[in-house]
């Protein structure tokens, strides 16, 4: 009868080691699908932000600013004004993707980056980021100016 328990034993061993392995299967398969889904929804996130930039180009005036403004600067005023608060939440919600990159494919932060190294290679920003450089992190100083630096108008 010892041997009966023992083996019995054994058996539910065998059977509890299995079901652990199989428990952890199961939650490392459910963490990568977590992964992803987080992943999926941070770029989603950051791109509906950028996105959202595109609202002032329903004016045409402020358009014509902001273009004006990343061509060469600008003397009015007024129009300063309107084209650095454009920049500021334009590159605002850059500097969020860029802290959020760890959670994003490596291909789609490297769309991101491409789009702000087309707006930082502009004479204008140049001109307004020497200006409102130290409102931005740190971190995001030196990818933006290592951005910049890589480019021939600077």
């Amino acid at each position: 009868m010892n041997q009966k328990l023992s083996d019995w034993a054994s058996i539910a061993e065998i059977v509890s080691s299995i079901a652990i392995v199989v428990t952890l299967v199961l939650l490392i398969a459910e963490v990568r699908g977590n992964t992803s889904a987080v992943r999926a929804s941070t770029f989603q996130s950051v791109s509906d932000s950028i996105a959202d930039m595109g609202d002032f180009a329903l004016d045409r005036e402020l358009v014509g600013v902001f273009y004006k403004g990343l061509r060469t600067g600008l003397d009015d005023p007024l129009e300063e004004s309107q084209f650095g608060l454009i920049l500021v939440s334009m590159v605002r919600r850059f500097e969020n993707a860029y802290y959020q990159r760890d959670l994003i494919e490596p291909e789609l932060w490297q769309g991101i980056q491409n789009s702000l190294d087309r707006l930082v290679s502009r004479q204008g920003f140049g001109i307004w980021w020497n200006e409102w450089r130290s409102v931005f992190s740190a971190d995001f100083q030196e990818l933006v100016d290592g951005l910049r630096s890589d480019t021939s108008l600077f």
